[in-house]
């Protein structure tokens, strides 16, 4: 019996190519980021707007990691017991969480402005802005930008604004989006003091009406 020789059937080769379809596919995973907590972690929220920040929530303290750098943008530590579900809000300006004893936390602009006070006091406050890169530094310009026409605030607003404008002076043209928010911050100080020069003068002429009304040659 002879044996005959068996066909090989030769299929098509995919691309060894860099650019393949599936190559492509493949690259757009990174290597996975560890970041290490000192306790068990309980919550990991991500926001669903740029740039996309993630609250992790760990023993009694909530901490916001910027998703480029893997640096934590704010640390939340004011519970009495175990912190759980820390969440962004969708728009990401504002963050809530409860504990074991029952609360839920959230995080005012009072009580991040009553810090910046406390840092201005001691101090401190050129320290904490300084070394930020394009990540750390758009949530501090963010913040300026919403608050500055708050009474409760213009004050403390203009003078972290003037601090952050000489620390940063060097860096703007190096990112489109800082570049972005320095304008945006820029025009909102210009219209501030627009509006509070028209308040001077409005109160002038009202002084004016006021003491010509009370005036003895007025009855």
């Amino acid at each position: 019996m002879e044996y005959q020789p068996v066909p090989v059937q030769r299929h098509h080769r995919p691309s060894s190519s860099k650019h393949s379809p599936e190559s492509r596919y493949w690259r757009q995973f990174k290597h996975p980021v560890f970041v290490k907590e000192y306790a068990p972690i309980t919550s990991v929220h991500f926001s669903s707007t740029k740039p996309h920040r993630y609250a992790v929530t760990a023993a009694t303290r909530v901490q916001i990691y910027a998703p480029r750098t893997q640096k934590v943008t704010k640390t939340i530590s004011r519970f009495k017991d175990v912190a759980r579900s820390g969440s962004i809000r969708p728009d990401g300006k504002l963050v809530v969480a409860g504990d074991d004893s029952g609360l839920i936390q959230n995080v005012p602009p009072t009580a991040t402005f009553a810090l910046i006070t406390e840092l201005i006091h001691r101090d401190g406050l050129k320290v904490a802005l300084s070394g930020r890169d394009d990540v750390l530094l758009e949530p501090i310009l963010r913040l300026l930008i919403k608050h500055v026409s708050d009474p409760r605030f213009g004050t403390t607003v203009a003078y972290v604004a003037g601090l952050v404008i000489d620390m940063y002076r060097p860096v703007i043209g190096q990112a489109p989006l800082i570049d972005a928010l320095f304008l945006r911050l820029k025009k909102k100080l210009a219209m501030e003091i627009r509006f509070q020069k028209e308040l001077l003068k409005a109160r002038g002429t009202l002084s004016m009406v006021l003491t010509s009304a009370l005036s003895p040659d007025a009855v």
